[in-house]
């Protein structure tokens, strides 16, 4: 049990977002519906009863992100503008849904409408092309964000099964939603938010893209009197920790542990580990490590790692005792300490994380959270974990109610070695919090049926893994049989060939070429590099095109390596099948295979996995995706979307697909390239915010950034105007030297206005420590103290600063106070302390003082029991009678006397002096002489004192 017991968590029931809801949310009134798409779904519902589902799902899309998940264009002119969306039916495709954005070259003469605005315009057979114009405005009606969110009341049939309303409406304070790929766990943690009403969400995952992808979705749906606060891990750690947390990808991670050490001098150590440092670092990242969480396990060094005991416990790792023995003694001849926050920076911020929390409870600001929600559990090991479920024990400690606590997990889709126990997780939250509610999910609402089977063929590997190796509950499950998918395999002759190919295929739209290795292959060419992507960059995406290299090879090397297992590869040849699982559950259209000079046993074990695919040639596959009827704004879309879904794990990759966007949109960025503001304005965005990204990333000497500057400058100066050119540039130079005076760029993104600032907000909250540290210090230099009189709440609110702003920001001014006032900078020091909410009066007093404000200043050193201060101000001010009572002794009759002589002076007559005799007069004037207060003679200083001692010395 935990070492401080806490107030047992309670959990306030949520009431239902649908009640009181006054203002608008952001899908209110941007889907525009004609009649006849509800009147052709109702005709059809008798024979396709999926439609009006696939049609809900469709509108909440276009909802949250303006455009699908799968689009087609219109090859003819008369229909050009128009998207088609499948909806499913007979065959997949029998039916679509016609729909275009606001400024597309169909709704050209609606641009009255605002911005973000969709026309869904009709359901047509496939193959109908016939002309269909756009209409009028009042041809259509508006729908709200309830029209549309699926529930009781909505104009659709909401897209969820019985089990994921059976998560969204449950009232259990934790809860935990599980299942495959595509069986709608992340909506169903969306929609739990936003069928609440009112409260802070804390909303995490593991990814930025997915981050972007929650927060437009939920920006959309979720009740106008909430809050959610979307961050990736990372954030949140360093959000706890107050310091920007790092982030390495498991090959930079290995590389790095590879390097931590001279291994050749502790070999004869090893035993079974010897050769296998990437299981060695499997083992440490999973178990020693990643499963040491203070009194929950018996843990050592600090609560650093589990301890000895505590490893070689039953049922806390599978290597066998000789390979844990020898593990314990490799930990201990390699002064780990020296590299873990290196190799492992992510487990390192945990750690601290948790122990801050432990020690003291969470920053204030991260404290008012009513929900607590985890997308993707099952990449975080249990130390990791442990850090988010502390945070509500902390919170209920502090309020007496615990926060809701939501999470998603399928234990078959891990990226990296976590050690994910489903038993360990459950067990943690009964311990620490109350025991969770599970809701499985059982049916594929994403991928087709043929795709589906093919994930699920996939994890009949896991059947050759020990069993308390493998994930959880992977048995066949239920898929739409109503959208069509085609498996496709393709073998090309030799590694040039393979590097061709995905040259010609690298820029197709909403298709990725994916490697379930840990990076890119070496045989592929530099030009053809970046455009291979690992699972942990597309996980949580959807393509309508997934190629996956090399799964013939892959199937193989797993075939043997787990006919003869290897306990100590138990966490690589998991993590394998599930990366596998993961690039191939990607798809929504076409899964291809490719493979690259196969032998016989690879190609058949492709095959087998397939299931009788279709046998394409290079050339064939390059004809399949290349879509001569994808519209261009969806072709600018389309590769805008991958810039910013590729962003954080391939940055090279997205800023390849930003240029792309904007040479499509036209270099000249003349109105004429493209008639849509929306599309062009993403477009330009995109740029900056890719180009941000790098910058803050990327070093001050990262390759290309001089051409990320140019390019980002002139779309910067010619789309957005000056401030956001000058916003750019203040970025680059601070980008730099990273240890410079942040003011200029602070005040240039602070005069931003709010559409100008979105490439920049997701940027900056990477750095906001970083930022905040250099605030600090410059808030104690002269040179810089001054312009701490500006707008900080402002600069900590565009730097994403996670806490109370206007605590902060008093903070750094006070500081800034004290160094004028040292400087004797006292104007200066007064409009900084203006600024300060409630500013300390012991400070307002130094600074009305210098500031000859004597009256002010003795008031505020009253105020602060500065009793000496206050007398030398009121004596300053000749407010002899309010100096009295601070005075002591002979002080207090000098105050006393002058008081009743500047008393006794008030009381003069008026015109006194024309009325005294002579004689009164001369009288007077001997009276007053005496009062006349000469200034003490003053002491002698050292060299008189010298005479003087050398005259007696003669005397």
């Amino acid at each position: 049990m935990p070492k401080e017991q806490l107030i047992p968590p309670k959990f306030v029931p949520d009431s239902p977002a649908r009640e009181g809801i006054v203002a608008p949310r952001p899908s209110d009134n941007r889907i525009l519906l004609h009649p006849t798409v509800q009147e052709r779904i109702d005709a059809e519902a008798s024979q396709n009863p999926q439609l009006s589902k696939r049609l809900g799902v469709i509108v909440q899309q276009l909802a949250a992100h303006g455009r699908t998940s799968r689009v087609k264009g219109c090859s003819d002119a008369k229909n050009r503008g128009w998207r088609r969306t499948p909806l499913g039916g007979s065959g997949g495709m029998h039916y679509y849904l016609w729909w275009t954005p606001r400024g597309s070259h169909q709704a050209k003469s609606l641009e009255s409408l605002p911005r973000g605005t969709v026309l869904v315009r009709a359901v047509r057979h496939h193959d109908d092309h016939t002309p269909l114009r756009v209409g009028e405005v009042g041809e259509y009606f508006k729908l709200r964000g309830k029209d549309i969110d699926g529930d009781e009341g909505s104009t659709f049939e909401g897209p969820w099964t019985s089990a994921q309303r059976g998560f969204i409406q449950a009232e259990d304070g934790v809860r935990i939603v599980y299942g495959h790929p595509g069986s709608g766990k992340t909506i169903a943690l969306w929609r739990a938010v936003e069928t609440r009403r009112g409260g802070r969400t804390l909303y995490l995952s593991w990814s930025r893209g997915l981050i972007d992808q929650a927060s437009k979705r939920l920006d959309a749906f979720t009740a106008s009197d909430s809050l959610v606060d979307a961050y990736d891990f990372g954030a949140f750690l360093g959000g706890i920790c107050q310091t920007d947390t790092s982030k390495l990808t498991l090959a930079e991670s290995r590389r790095a542990f590879r390097s931590a050490f001279d291994w050749w001098k502790i070999r004869k150590l090893m035993g079974p580990w010897v050769n296998r440092l990437d299981a060695l670092h499997a083992e440490l990242r999973a178990v020693l490590f990643g499963c040491a969480v203070p009194d929950f396990m018996d843990c050592a060094d600090g609560d650093a790692r589990l301890s000895d005991s505590g490893y070689l416990a039953e049922g806390v790792s599978d290597v066998g005792p000789e390979a844990k023995a020898a593990l314990l003694d490799v930990i201990g001849r390699t002064e780990w300490e020296s590299w873990f926050g290196t190799v492992f920076p992510e487990l390192h911020a945990a750690r601290q994380a948790l122990a801050r929390l432990q020690n003291g409870g969470p920053p204030t600001a991260l404290g008012g959270y009513d929900r607590v929600v985890v997308d993707e559990v099952q990449d975080l090991t249990l130390l990791e974990v442990a850090v988010v479920v502390e945070f509500c024990r902390r919170i209920a400690a502090k309020r007496g109610r615990a926060p809701w606590l939501l999470l998603a997990y399928d234990d078959g889709q891990t990226v990296r070695p976590s050690g994910f126990d489903a038993g360990r997780l459950k067990k943690l939250l009964g311990e620490w919090l109350v025991h969770p509610k599970d809701f499985g999910l059982e049916y594929n609402a994403r991928s087709p049926k043929q795709i589906a089977d093919v994930v699920y063929r996939a994890s009949r590997l896991y059947t050759k893994i020990k069993k308390s190796w493998r994930p959880s509950d992977q048995q066949g499950w239920d898929a739409s049989p109503e959208i069509d998918a085609r498996l496709i395999h393709v073998q090309v002759p030799d590694d040039r060939a393979a590097s061709r190919l995905i040259e010609r295929i690298a820029d197709v739209d909403d298709l990725a070429v994916v490697t379930t290795d840990f990076a890119p292959p070496e045989w592929i060419v530099a030009t053809a590099r970046e455009s291979v992507l690992l699972p942990e960059v597309v996980k949580g995406l959807e393509y309508a095109t997934v190629c996956v290299l090399n799964p013939g090879r892959v199937l193989k090397r797993l075939q043997e390596d787990l006919a003869a297992f290897d306990p100590l590869e138990a966490h690589a040849r998991r993590t394998a099948i599930d990366r596998l699982r993961v690039a191939l559950s990607r798809a929504t259209e076409n899964l291809v295979f490719v493979d690259v000079a196969p032998d016989d046993s690879e190609r058949s074990l492709s095959l087998a996995l397939l299931e009788e695919p279709e046998r394409f040639t290079a050339d064939d596959l390059v004809e399949l995706v290349e879509d001569a009827d994808a519209p261009l704004d969806e072709r600018i879309l389309a590769r805008t979307r991958d810039a910013r879904n590729l962003l954080e794990e391939s940055p090279v990759r997205a800023w390849d697909r930003a240029r792309q966007a904007l040479r499509l949109l036209g270099e000249s960025l003349q109105p004429d390239s493209i008639s849509d503001e929306d599309v062009r304005s993403e477009a330009c965005s995109v740029v900056l915010l890719v180009a941000a990204s790098r910058l803050v990333d990327g070093g001050p000497r990262f390759s290309g950034r001089q051409e990320v500057v140019t390019l980002a400058g002139h779309v910067a100066t010619t789309w957005a105007g000056e401030r956001v050119a000058r916003a750019l540039r203040e970025l680059d130079a601070w980008t730099k030297r990273r240890e410079g005076p942040p003011h200029d760029l602070l005040d240039a993104v602070l005069a931003l206005e709010t559409e100008e600032h979105a490439w920049i907000r997701p940027v900056l909250p990477r750095i906001h420590n970083k930022l905040l540290d250099a605030l600090r210090l410059r808030a104690i230099q002269p040179d810089a103290a001054e312009r701490f009189a500006g707008d900080v709440e402002g600069w900590l609110s565009r730097i994403g600063f996670v806490g109370e702003a206007a605590g902060t920001a008093d903070q750094l001014r006070n500081s800034a106070t004290d160094t004028l006032l040292e400087g004797r900078r006292a104007e200066a020091a007064h409009r900084v302390l203006e600024r300060v909410q409630s500013p300390e009066p012991s400070r307002s007093g130094r600074t009305l003082e210098m500031l000859g404000h004597h009256e002010g200043a003795a008031e505020a050193f009253e105020e602060a029991g500065m009793k000496q201060e206050a007398l030398r101000n009121w004596r300053q001010e000749g407010r002899w009678e309010k100096a009295y009572p601070l005075a002591k002794r002979a002080e207090r009759a000098d105050m006393k006397w002058l008081s009743d002589l500047e008393r006794i002076a008030q009381r003069r007559p008026a015109k006194l002096e024309k009325r005294l005799t002579e004689e009164e007069r001369k009288r007077m004037n001997r009276l007053v002489r005496p009062l006349a207060v000469r200034p003490p003679k003053p002491a002698p200083n050292s060299e008189e004192i010298k005479a003087q001692g050398n005259l007696f010395d003669k005397s």
